[in-house]
């Protein structure tokens, strides 16, 4: 089985020395170390690009980009459900109509998340919490247009922003992420799970780094990934595979907030005059800065495998918040449009680097990434550090497709705006009692038993209690994301570095500037903590 099979790629780890010199080995082959020809890369792109903008594709496209922002609104169907329920569409279209239509998808679904994150704080995928965290407030004071309509600008200022970054800094973000190994992939999670914890507990960090270690713990439910050795299932076969996501945050954010919601005897109201949808140009002026920030970061996040979305946006989030100064500061936790901003620009930012490592050496970034690497599969196409001899152009046609599927995403999103804000904008007397059986459908259809509902009502209930006590549920959701990932890198470390000396792990440059990261957040977060009158 050769290095350019993506079978053989995807089950070894890139940190192994030996594996990672082939790899760089075989890109030296194709110019991947060598500096770009930026006229040639752009030529190639601007050449694919023509091919991407023909009638069929197009519709392609737009199809895909509707049926991918419906799914991500919903918060029972996920970006994941969306790719495995229309990979078998994409099976009887031609190569680039499929290209197309799974891009469009992928980018809709990201993007649709936000919807319902901003008007019932009920983020329809992972990648949304920090958009409902910023964006539920302003929908409460009647700026819930304006939240969305940023997040779909960010959204699609992300796509372009990570594009043109990657078109033409494709080889130096493939050598970065060849550096990153299973030591780095533990800090990078960790410091996702710090900093999410650091920017969400308004002011007091140890909290939200208390939900970040229960979502760990939540996650090592079921069978080990290393030993198959069930943990934390007492006696249920129903935990050997996890508790399952879907359920948690659905009860999270979802039947949490019913619960917090009915009791109430003159509940909040979201005014279904929500404002004006684009934002005017003093406010694109002021998040341009953290949208390029963002950007950059966020499709530099979604090229390190098996990061994407959901990290790049509380990365780049945590990074806006803490460049924020002045009254754009005091905005982050109670309505911030750069915080919108920055969350929305990163996710999307990353699609496009997620997909770089899945092309470029046949790793893919991510569960949906490795969807999408078996609907390629499906058309023959095989990838790998040879795919610009066997494929020439792919690799452009592929941003081309993210360029066309981002501007489809954003004109569908601007047309059915209106009418999603007037259906989630009704008192929230009737809309609460509709949220409920919409939460035991999404619970129920995440793995189609009625344990799943069991979860959603339990961590409905914890996520009420965890409102009253001030402790924010966002960083539990991003343990519970990160946690496996987490474990395996640091058990995978662990083998790798045996018998080795402890300060091994200092050789690793890329190692220990995360590490000396993960000591900063930590420092700053109880320095905080401290300073905080009582």
């Amino acid at each position: 089985m050769g290095l350019d099979n993506p079978h053989f790629l995807g089950h070894h780890d890139i940190s192994h020395p030996d594996l990672r010199e082939i790899l760089l080995g075989h890109a030296s082959m194709i110019g991947f170390s060598q500096m770009p020809n930026f006229i040639a890369e752009f030529a190639s792109f601007l050449n694919q690009l023509t091919v991407a903008l023909q009638p069929g594709l197009l519709l392609a496209s737009v199809v895909g980009a509707a049926l991918g922002i419906f799914w991500g609104a919903m918060p029972a169907l996920s970006t994941t459900m969306a790719m495995a329920l229309l990979i078998g569409f994409s099976s009887v279209m031609d190569l680039n109509t499929a290209i197309m239509f799974l891009l469009a998808v992928y980018l809709g679904s990201t993007l649709g998340g936000s919807i319902s994150a901003v008007f019932i704080n009920i983020p329809g995928t992972p990648a949304a919490v920090c958009t409902g965290i910023e964006g539920f407030p302003l929908a409460r004071k009647g700026q819930g247009g304006l939240a969305l309509g940023t997040a779909l600008t960010a959204s699609l200022i992300g796509n372009v922003a990570g594009l043109v970054f990657l078109v033409f800094l494709f080889p130096l973000i493939l050598a970065l992420a060849l550096k990153i190994g299973s030591w780095e992939l533990f800090l990078l999670a960790v410091i996702g799970i710090l900093l999410s914890g650091s920017l969400t507990a308004s002011g007091q960090p140890i909290k939200g780094w208390i939900s970040g270690g229960l979502g760990i713990l939540i996650s090592m439910v079921g069978l080990d990934p290393v030993n198959a050795y069930p943990r934390y299932t007492f006696g249920l076969n129903e935990l050997y595979g996890g508790a399952g996501f879907v359920p948690i945050m659905i009860g999270l954010f979802g039947f949490a907030e019913v619960l917090r919601v009915l009791p109430s005897r003159s509940p909040y109201t979201i005014p279904q005059s929500s404002g004006r949808l684009f934002p005017p140009f003093r406010i694109l002026k002021r998040i341009s800065k953290t949208g390029l920030r963002s950007g950059i970061i966020g499709a530099t996040i979604g090229a390190i495998p098996p990061l994407g979305p959901d990290v790049a946006a509380f990365v780049c989030y945590g990074v806006a918040k803490r460049q924020a100064k002045g009254q754009v500061a005091q905005e982050y936790g109670h309505g911030s449009l750069d915080g919108i901003a920055a969350a929305e620009t990163g996710n999307s930012a990353s699609i496009g680097g997620t997909l770089l490592p899945m092309l470029a050496i046949g790793i893919p970034g991510g569960v949906v990434a490795a969807m999408y690497l078996g609907a390629l599969n499906l058309h023959n196409v095989v990838v790998g550090p040879m795919i610009d001899f066997s494929y020439p152009g792919l690799v452009h046609f592929h941003y081309a497709a993210l360029l066309v599927g981002a501007i489809s995403t954003y004109v569908v999103a601007l047309i059915i705006a209106k009418p999603t804000i007037k259906l989630l904008t009704m008192p929230r007397q009737v809309l609460m009692p509709l949220l409920v059986p919409l939460c035991v459908i999404g619970a129920y259809a995440s793995d189609m038993t009625m344990f799943g509902v069991y979860v959603m009502l339990v961590f409905g209930v914890i996520g009420y209690f965890l409102n009253l006590i001030g402790v924010p549920p966002g960083p539990m959701a991003m343990g519970i994301i990160l946690g496996p990932l987490a474990d395996s890198s640091f058990r995978r470390a662990m083998a790798i570095f045996e018998g080795e000396q402890v300060w091994i792990v200092l050789t690793r440059p890329v190692g220990v500037v995360l590490l000396l990261v993960v000591l900063w957040v930590l420092y700053d977060g109880f320095f905080r903590s401290l300073r905080r009158p009582a």
